[in-house]
Parts: structure tokens; C-alpha cells; sequence
């Protein structure tokens, strides 16, 4: 043993293994709890002897055995046992071994030692019961077996730490018991020296403090929710002790006290009875009364105080509200201080007493009534108004009892149905006075009154006026009005209405007044008209303006806007033409003085409006003309183009070499081209003659792109171009507009990208530009890869029979008309067209349209033909009435291809003679033939079946006309349905199906008995 340092060992599983611990002990004193000491020499042997003050050892250690309090408390912790070892110092090594083995083993606390490269080499019993593991289950193990992977790293810092000779004292961390539970420990750890004082290993105590830990946590978090609800409130809140130390504040009391630069004199620690107590100035009465109610809470002789005050600034009013009130508990005497601010209630109430006082003062009537009509309130002067005194009269509980009878009937039949309706009515209507009975006329306004945050209706409020007075004051204004008007006529009105000629009659027809301007147009200086008469001055007018002057006195009634023409001396040469009003001229007593004229020359006029009459009759014969012309040039181009058409399909429908194919097919495309090139001249002819017109149906938007689209699917695909289809998600599919303008302008639009694009993609994009309630505003962009437009070309193609340059229309071909029908169409659906291109990189036409978005219904009107549409027949007898061969031929090979049969006709009166004798199924009529055309021919038939056959036959008109109206006028005729050549077979079966359908999906009566194809 070296120095002071004392070696413990024993064998027990719970010894310290025989290390040596940092313990070291006093010398002995008597004063000490425990000691070893050494007596003086024996007298007897000459020797010193030692022994231990084993009374006082057993007072503070006890027996090792002991289970007694002395025992738990001296031997809780490591300070205890360094205390005992202290005063051990001269113990025989094996007995003091053998006795802080058991005080070691004995110890609730768990003690560990272990090796400084962290091996467990210890354990006692307190260590088994804290972690689960026994002695021998976890002695040679690694601490970190203790430790959750989130702290392992501690374990290198404390050994590093106690390496060092430091000791570490009540650290708190988390371990890991046997079953896998973590638990909170306080841990001490002391470095282990061996006999030589070099540090070998480490002692720990572990205290569990885990249910500790949970007190703390529960605290914290009950002050936690304390302090959020305290700080939740808007009042200021404080708790003060029995002596008026400010304990804690919430955060509102915080920033008031901070906005008043007061922190320091109401903050925790402050005493707020002192405060109220030193206050002086304009609020010391209210401090001191604050102070009196607070200590008399806390003196328990009131239970709670309230004092309301006021806390104006310069720029602001403000009132508080004080209250003190106990705090709830057993502990020592605590008040609650809140300080409310109460403003908004303060105005509030003031608000409502101006305006009680507003009411109760105002000189109109104000009253209120339950909207079944019981009078709840009327002011003072309603009171007056109707002559009541201070208390109802039992007479006045409804409001009917207000009113004169006619009074009554307004209110009934006008007044309550409005304001039921509306929740306002104003107007005038006749109160009556309980006490005279007269009637008073007033100006009044009855009104709902709303809950102000429901909105429910509460009552009915009238304000009324009596109006008697004003009434008579207007009456007598009136009468006054008269008199300067009449005045006024007589004097000055006549001259105001310059730049026309004025005058004045009398009923000898004597110029009385006139103005200048008369006098320029009759010639004749203004001072030779005065007093003299008309036919002295003009006779060539006089009696004409006599005949006028004497129906105007007879009757009394103006005469507007006469023509009348002569010759004055201002224009000898010639007649002039005026338009001449006469009226007459009142006095107060509704007799006619006078009578005034209105003379204005509107020769001039006359003749520019003559002008302008020609010039239109000649622009309309001139638009007729080129309609006529159109319409002729139409029919003359489509009906040889039927043939060319209608014959090419049929031949293709035939046995052909490849090489007759190909030549059947250009002829075919040739054919197609120059229908699209007269198409686009008669629409923009149309467009300029202002006679195109959009229809508005419902419509599926993705559908009609698709469509468009599909068309040019083969051609893309032949010139090896991309064609691309992108419609934003958000665009409504179903809309209500015009789908074939739409489609037309995509068609334009997409044929013009296709056309000039020979590498690369053309795309149509379509998203949405803008929204207005049920309208969106629809982007749509085509976009190529193709050869792009110069800059100063991009106005000029949007413009008729344009092309980008000359050498493209030499290249591509075209009329040019494509962009500007697609502009005007744009225009027409309320948009605008624009384009981006750059030279060589392809071109963005973008174009937008107005469109509504459809209903269900709209949808549902979509489905309905697809779902009930009945099967079409097989065979039907058909009449073709039609006078050119090529098309008859057409025609009649197209539906005997579809298995119909089919009698041809020259014209309307053959055919009229035929359904006399014959029935038939359909008949499909052309309109232009010799003898009788088939508008005429369809009327005829139409009149039979009202008067005769009594059985509707379904006509097709099949006519090269395809101008605007066309369609219109076959329909009004009588006719089902309309097909424009040149004619497809396709189409001509559409349109059959279609007429026979009718117009709501009911199919038509079919006249012929047979429905078996001939044999």
C-alpha cells in the first residue's frame, strides 16, 4: 500500500476485482462521523495499538447486513463510501476487502467497473436489478453493449476523459436494459488507480432517474400548455403573491409593458402594488383603486374586483377593463390581475347610443314592425307625425292602422309584395292622423332589417317623411313655372333654337317675332317682317303656311317635320325645299295665343340624300348582280364537275389496271382541287358581301381537331412530315359555336403548313387564353418546320389573293384566299389571328375564338342520334328528277350501287306527273330544270299531299346552287333535306339517312307498298 491509497479486493462476483480506487483518507480526528486511529506505546509492552471507533462506525455504516435507514442513506452513493474509507485507513486489508465488498454488493445504485478499453470487469446487485443482466451473463463484455447506437460515442469520450485522471460526475444519457427498454441514468465515473497510482480502469455508479425524467417532462409540459393558453388571450394578464409581486405575466402583458417603455416596472419580480401605489398624474385614482381591490381579494374580504377606466392618447381613445380574482389552490394567497381592453365594445355602445339618439331625435318618422306587421317602435316624431301621445294607442298596433285606406291598398298591393320580393320599397304613399283624420302624403322607404352576420331578416323598418307641405310648395312652383314659361314662349325661346329659322303668328298670320336666320331664308331684311302679314311679305307661301297655322290652332296639337318647297327672294331662280314644324304657344289658361314655326332649308339635303338613295340602289343592283352572277358561275362550274367527280368514283369502283388507277385518281385530285378553289371564291365572295352567318350548336371540340386533322393524315404521311394533335387538358371538350367555321379555318391553316413544309413536323396545339363566367377564350397554334415568311410579307398574306412571294405561287399553286377567309371567320368568332416565323425555320400561325362551354345537355343532344338512330333500309324506290345527263347517269349508277332503284326525270313537270301515278320512297330534285323547276315542282307536291294524298313523300334537294341562303330557301319549300354538287356517294347516303330520319328522329312515311329489289 503506498501513501494514503487503500487496496479493496475480494472474490465475489460483485468485488472491484482487487484494483485500487481513487480513495483517500484523512488523518484521524474524534471529530470526525467515522475514524481510525493509533494509540500511544502499551505501558505493558512497550507497543502502539491500534483500533477502530467501532461505535461510531457502526452509527454511520451499520452492519453490511443491515437493511436499517442508517444503512440506505450512508451507502447511497459514492461520496458515502470515500467517507468510510477515509476513516478506515488502518483496517486490516482482508477485513476492510471483505466489509466495502458487501457495502458494494449491498447498494441499490448499480456499480460497475471496467477496463479502459471499456470491458465490463464488475457488477453488483444494484447493477443486475437496473439493467437486467446478471454478473455472469455480462462480466467481460464491452460496455457499449449498454449503450443505444445514438450514443455510442460517449463511451470513447469518458474513457478518454478518465484516462486523463478527470472524473465525471452525475451526467445524465441513455442506456439500454436487457429486454431492449432505454431508460434515463444519472451516471458518476472515477478512474481506478493500482498500487502504484497508474489509472487501470474506471468505476460508474447509474442511478436510474428515468421516472424522474417523466415527472419533468409532464411538468414542463403542463407549464408548457399554461403558458400558451395565458398567452392566447388578448387581455394582460398577471399573478401576483400576497404582496403584490408580479410572479408571472403572459405575452400580452409583456408587449404592453414594452410598448409603454414600462419592462422594468411591471415585469416578473416587479411589485405591482407598489406600482399602483407610487402612480401619480391623470390615472393615480384608478391605481389607487386597483391597489384597494387587489389587496382586498388577497385579504379574502371580497372574492373578486372590477373596475373599468379609460387610457386615451393623443391619437387614440381607449377604455380597460381591471379585474382581480383568486388564484385557485391550496397553497399561499395568489391573485390574478387582467387588464381587457374593452375599446371596441366602448365604441360599439357608443355607436348605438348615437344612433338610439339619432332616432329618438330625428324629425322623420322611424318605426319598426315584426314582419307579420305588430309595431314594435316608433320615435317621437312619428309619434307627433300621427297624433299619438307618449304610449301606443291600442288603436296603432298594426302598421295598417297608419295608413289611409288608400294608404292601405298601396301598402297591400305594392308596398309588403316588393319588399318581400326585394327588400326595399320607396316611394310616396298617405299616412293619416289619429286625431284630425286628415291624410298626410309622404316620401317613404320600408326595408328589411338583417341579422348583421347571418343575414336572417329580423323586422321591418319604415322611414318616412311628410312631404304635405313640400307637396303644396311644389304645387305652387308649378303654377309660378307655368307663368315663365309662358312668358318665356312669348319672348325668348323662339330665338334659343337657332341655327333654323323662328317665328311667330297670330291667327292673322302676323309675324309677331322672328329671327335672323328666317329673314336669310325668306330674303327679306328682319325689320320689314315685324307686324306685317305673311302674304304681304311672301305671298308665294302664304297659303300654305296658312293651312298649317289654322289646324294647330284648331286642334292645338304641333305639326312636325312638314316639307314644304317654293321660291323666296333669296333664290329667285329656283325652288328651295324646308322642313317645317308648327306648335302653339299657350297662355297660363291653356288658350292658343300664338303659333311658332321651325324653318330650316334643307334643299341641299335633299339632294345629297337623292344621291346617296341612287348610289345605293346602284351598289345593291351591282351586289345582286354579282350574287346572280356567283350563283350562275357556281351552278355552271359544279354541275359539269358532278360528272367529272361522280364518274371518276364510279369508274374507280371498277376492275382497273394500276396504270388506269393513277390516272382516275389525278383526275379525281384534279378535280377536288378546283372544287376547293371555287369554294374558297364563293366563301370570301360571301365574306365581302357580308352574307356568311356562324350557327351556335354544341359541339365536341376534340372531336372536330381529330377531324380536321384526319384528313391530311395520308399526305403527311406521303411527304414523311409528322402531324401532331395537343389539346391542354383544361380545355372543355364540349362547346357551343360553329364547328364547321372552326374546321374550315384549321383546314386552311394545316393544308398551308403541309404545303410548305417538306421536312420536319406540323402541330396544332390548342390551350386556354382566357376565362369569362361560362366563355373561354381558346389558343390554338399551328406550328411547321417548313420554309418560314419573310418579315414584310407577314401583313400582306393575310390579305386577299396573297401569297408569301410570286415565286412561291409559282411553286405551290393556290388562290391566296385561304388566310384571309380563316382572318375574317377569326374575326367573326371574336378573336384575332397573328404569326411568328423566321426564314428557313417554319412558321406559328396563332388564332383565338370565343366559346362557350356546353351542358349536360349538350352532351346528351351529342349521344342521342348515336344511340336511337334506327337502321337504314336496304332498298328504297327512288324518283330522280334532274335535267342534265352526265348527272343523271351519276346519280343513278351511285344509288343502284347502294341496291336502290331508280326512275329518272327531266324536270319538275314530269316528275309531278309521274307520283300521280306511281309511288316512290324518296325523291331527290334538282333545282335548276327547263319547264318547271324544283322548288316550284316541291310546292306542287306539298300542296297534293295537303289536299290529296294526305302522305308526306321525303325530297332532297340536289342542286349545284351553294350559295348563302340556298339551303334555306329548298328547306322553306318543303323540302327534307339539301345536298350540294359536285356529290359523293358517301354524301348522298348521309343525306338520304338523314331525311328520312326527320327532324326528331322520326322516320318518315315511305309511299311505295314494295320493299323487295326488283328481280
Amino acid at each position: 500500500m503506498r501513501g494514503n491509497n487503500l487496496a479493496v479486493a475480494s472474490n465475489g462476483p460483485g468485488s472491484l476485482g482487487g484494483l485500487e480506487s481513487d480513495l483517500t483518507f484523512g488523518p484521524c480526528t474524534h471529530s470526525r462521523s467515522l475514524c481510525t486511529h493509533v494509540e500511544p506505546n502499551d505501558a505493558s509492552t512497550g507497543k502502539r495499538s491500534r483500533h477502530t471507533c467501532s461505535a461510531r462506525l457502526a452509527k454511520h455504516v451499520g452492519n453490511v447486513t443491515d437493511d436499517g435507514p442508517a444503512a440506505d442513506e450512508g451507502l447511497r452513493s459514492l461520496h458515502h463510501l470515500r467517507e468510510v474509507f477515509e476513516f478506515v485507513e488502518h483496517l486490516a486489508e482482508d477485513e476492510l476487502r471483505e466489509r466495502l465488498a458487501a457495502i458494494v454488493d449491498s447498494s441499490d445504485d448499480a456499480i460497475i467497473s471496467k477496463t479502459l478499453d471499456g470491458t465490463i470487469s464488475a457488477w453488483n446487485r444494484g447493477a443486475e436489478k437496473l439493467f437486467g443482466y446478471s454478473a455472469a451473463e455480462i462480466v467481460g463484455k464491452p460496455m457499449l453493449v449498454l449503450l443505444p447506437p445514438e450514443r455510442i460515442n460517449e463511451e470513447s469520450d469518458i474513457l478518454a476523459r478518465i484516462r486523463s485522471g478527470e472524473r465525471v460526475d452525475h451526467f445524465e444519457t441513455l442506456r439500454v436494459r436487457k429486454d431492449g427498454t432505454n431508460i434515463h441514468v444519472s451516471v458518476t465515473i472515477s478512474p481506478i488507480r493500482d498500487s502504484k497510482g497508474v489509472i487501470v480502469g474506471a468505476s460508474k455508479i447509474a442511478r436510474d432517474i428515468t421516472e424522474q425524467k417523466r415527472t419533468e417532462e409532464a411538468l414542463a409540459e403542463s407549464e408548457r400548455l399554461a403558458r400558451s393558453t395565458l398567452d392566447a388571450l388578448s387581455a394582460h394578464v398577471a399573478i401576483l403573491d400576497q404582496s403584490g409581486l408580479i410572479l408571472a405575466v403572459n405575452a400580452a402583458w409583456r408587449e404592453f409593458g414594452l410598448s409603454n417603455s414600462a419592462k422594468s416596472e411591471v415585469g416578473v419580480g416587479a411589485n405591482y402594488l407598489a406600482v399602483c401605489d407610487a402612480a401619480s398624474g391623470c390615472y393615480c385614482e384608478e391605481a389607487a383603486a386597483v391597489a384597494v381591490g387587489i389587496r382586498a381579494v388577497i385579504g379574502k374580504t371580497q372574492e373578486d374586483f372590477t373596475l373599468e377606466y379609460s387610457c386615451h392618447s393623443p391619437v387614440e381613445r381607449r377604455w380597460y377593463r381591471v379585474r382581480v380574482t383568486r388564484f385557485a389552490g391550496d397553497g399561499p394567497a395568489r391573485v390574478v390581475v387582467s387588464h381587457e381592453n374593452i375599446t371596441q365594445a366602448k365604441l360599439a355602445d357608443e355607436e348605438r347610443q348615437m344612433f338610439v339618439s339619432t332616432v329618438e331625435n330625428s324629425i322623420d318618422f322611424i318605426g319598426m314592425a315584426t314582419l307579420s306587421g305588430d309595431v314594435i317602435y316608433i320615435n317621437p316624431s312619428a309619434r307627433e307625425m300621427v297624433g299619438l301621445g307618449p304610449a301606443l294607442h291600442q288603436t296603432a298596433t298594426k302598421i295598417t292602422d297608419y295608413y289611409t285606406e288608400a294608404g292601405k291598398r298601396v301598402l297591400n298591393e305594392t308596398v309588403l309584395p316588393t319588399v318581400e320580393a326585394t327588400g326595399w320599397w320607396g316611394g310616396e304613399i298617405e299616412f293619416r292622423n289619429f286625431r284630425t283624420g286628415r291624410a298626410i302624403d309622404t316620401d317613404s322607404s320600408v326595408f328589411i332589417v338583417r341579422h348583421p352576420r347571418s343575414g336572417d331578416p329580423l323586422c321591418m323598418a319604415t322611414v318616412t317623411r311628410d312631404i304635405t307641405e313640400r307637396k303644396r310648395q311644389e304645387e305652387e312652383l308649378r303654377r309660378t313655372r307655368n307663368h315663365l314659361v309662358e312668358q318665356l314662349q312669348e319672348m325668348d325661346q323662339l330665338y334659343k333654337m337657332a341655327p333654323v329659322g323662328l317665328g311667330l303668328l297670330d291667327r292673322e298670320l302676323r309675324v309677331l317675332r322672328m329671327n335672323e336666320r328666317l329673314a336669310a331664308i325668306t330674303g327679306i331684311p328682319l325689320h320689314e317682317y315685324v307686324g306685317r302679314t305673311l302674304a304681304e311679305i311672301v305671298p308665294q307661301i302664304a297659303s300654305q303656311v296658312g293651312v298649317f297655322a289654322d289646324r294647330v290652332f284648331a286642334s292645338g296639337e304641333p305639326l312636325l317635320d312638314l316639307t314644304m318647297s317654293g321660291v323666296t327672294l333669296a333664290n329667285l331662280a329656283g325652288e328651295r325645299d324646308w322642313l317645317v314644324s308648327y306648335y302653339p304657344v299657350k297662355s297660363s289658361d291653356g288658350a292658343i295665343r300664338y303659333v311658332g314655326g321651325v324653318v330650316q332649308d334643307i334643299t341641299e339635303l335633299k339632294r345629297v340624300e337623292v344621291e346617296l338613295r341612287l348610289a345605293k340602289e346602284r351598289a345593291e343592283a351591282a351586289n345582286q348582280a354579282k350574287s346572280e352572277f356567283l350563283a350562275n358561275m357556281s351552278h355552271e362550274i359544279r354541275t359539269p364537275l358532278n360528272g367529272v367527280i361522280g364518274m371518276t368514283d364510279l369508274a374507280l369502283g371498277t376492275q382497273l389496271t394500276a396504270e388506269q388507277r393513277d390516272l382516275l385518281e389525278t383526275v379525281r385530285l384534279s378535280a377536288n382541287s378546283l372544287l376547293t378553289v371555287i369554294t374558297d371564291i364563293l366563301d370570301y365572295s360571301k365574306i365581302e358581301a357580308g352574307k356568311i352567318e356562324l350557327e351556335t350548336i354544341d359541339f365536341n371540340l376534340r372531336n372536330c381537331v381529330e377531324e380536321a386533322l384526319k384528313t391530311f393524315a395520308l399526305l403527311a404521311h406521303e411527304k414523311k412530315l409528322e402531324l401532331l394533335c395537343d389539346i391542354a387538358p383544361d380545355v372543355p371538350e364540349l362547346l357551343e359555336g360553329d364547328p364547321g367555321r372552326l374546321r374550315q379555318i384549321l383546314l386552311n391553316l394545316v393544308s398551308n403548313a403541309i404545303k410548305f413544309t417538306s421536312h420536319g413536323e406540323v402541330a396544332v396545339r390548342v390551350a386556354i387564353d382566357a376565362e369569362d363566367g361560362d366563355t373561354r377564350v381558346l389558343k390554338f397554334t399551328v406550328s411547321d418546320s417548313g420554309i418560314g415568311i419573310p418579315t414584310e410579307k407577314r401583313v400582306s398574306i393575310f390579305s386577299p389573293f396573297t401569297q408569301a412571294d410570286s415565286s412561291t405561287t409559282r411553286m405551290y399553286g393556290g388562290t391566296g384566299l385561304g388566310l384571309t377567309i380563316s382572318a375574317r371567320l377569326v374575326a367573326m368568332m371574336g378573336g384575332r389571328i397573328w404569326l411568328e416565323s423566321e426564314v428557313g425555320q417554319g412558321s406559328r400561325f396563332h388564332f383565338t375564338v370565343r366559346l362557350k362551354v356546353s351542358g349536360e345537355r349538350a352532351e346528351s343532344r351529342l349521344m342521342v342520334p348515336l344511340i336511337e338512330q334506327p337502321a337504314q333500309p336496304t332498298y328504297l324506290h327512288i324518283l330522280l328528277a334532274e335535267d342534265n345527263r352526265i348527272n343523271q347517269l351519276v346519280a343513278t349508277r351511285s344509288l343502284e350501287k347502294m341496291g336502290h332503284s331508280v326512275v329518272v326525270v327531266g324536270n319538275g313537270k314530269e316528275a309531278l306527273l309521274l307520283l300521280k301515278t306511281r309511288s316512290f320512297d324518296l325523291v331527290l330534285m334538282d333545282i335548276q330544270m327547263p319547264e318547271m323547276d324544283g322548288l316550284t315542282a316541291t310546292a306542287r307536291i306539298r300542296e297534293g299531299e295537303t289536299t290529296m294524298t294526305h302522305t308526306h313523300i321525303t325530297i332532297i334537294a340536289m342542286t349545284a346552287h351553294a350559295m348563302k341562303g340556298d339551303r334555306e330557301r329548298c328547306l322553306a319549300a318543303g323540302m327534307d333535306g339539301y345536298i350540294s354538287k359536285p356529290i359523293s356517294a358517301l354524301e348522298l347516303e348521309t343525306a338520304i339517312a338523314e331525311a328520312l330520319q326527320g327532324p326528331k328522329g322520326v322516320e318518315q312515311t315511305r309511299m311505295s307498298s314494295s320493299r323487295h329489289p326488283p328481280a
